[in-house]
């Protein structure tokens, strides 16, 4: 084997170690984001129980104002047949 047959041979392992290098950074860097994405998860159930219960208490609320509002029409027209 001749030197530019050696030096063509350890540019191509240089390339293959540098693919090889960058492909486990990026494996790390994904290994590192599925906690991320497992506490997000969490975060986004916690948030729809929380909303489900606002609008559970709302929808209550809404409920209980739209009969006082009827109660108050029925006081009103009891008042003025009076």
């Amino acid at each position: 084997m001749s030197i530019s047959g050696l030096s063509k041979i350890g540019a191509g392992l240089l390339a293959f170690g540098g693919i090889v290098y960058e492909m486990g950074r990026q494996a790390q860097k994904i290994g590192d984001l599925i906690p991320k994405v497992y506490a997000m998860e969490d975060d986004l159930k916690a948030t729809d129980v929380t909303l489900f219960e606002i609008f559970g208490k709302v929808s209550s609320i809404e409920e209980k104002v739209i009969n006082m509002e009827k109660e108050v029409n029925y006081i009103r027209t009891k008042l003025d047949t009076k």
